[in-house]
């Protein structure tokens, strides 16, 4: 988060980071599925109209959305205040996995979560 802060400095729009982040991650996958031969394997795949729907789906989504939304966050605040509050969604996660979906909470997932926090709070303190 510090160095996307560093990247958009000056008048650097957050929608222009958040493309070119995509772009090389589609370079560098593509690339690495060119190398081990997959690239025709999943091309193949994505003649599954369902599955392509969804794929998109999540592709804005998770990726798109979220990287460009955390990058305006990280533009017009603090880097601290940022990175904390992103930094939440497990805890949200917590409860509502055990009250719908049954689950157990064990405790690696308590430590993750105090850990993810931990770490998002102590550079709101630096």
């Amino acid at each position: 988060m510090v160095l996307s802060k560093k990247g958009m400095g000056g008048d650097f729009p957050p929608l222009s980071a958040t493309l070119m982040r995509m772009v090389v991650a589609a370079v560098v996958i593509w690339s690495y599925a060119l190398l081990r031969g997959r690239s025709g394997h999943t091309l193949r795949a994505l003649t599954d109209r369902r599955a392509s729907l969804a794929i998109l789906g999540g592709a804005i989504a998770g990726p798109f959305l979220g990287v460009w939304l955390s990058l305006v966050a990280v533009k017009l605040s603090r880097v601290g205040i940022a990175s904390t509050l992103m930094a939440l969604p497990p805890v949200f996660v917590l409860l509502p996995s055990v009250w719908i979906f049954r689950e157990r909470i064990g405790p690696r997932a308590v430590i993750g979560t105090l850990v993810a926090i931990g770490g998002a709070a102590l550079i709101f303190l630096l």
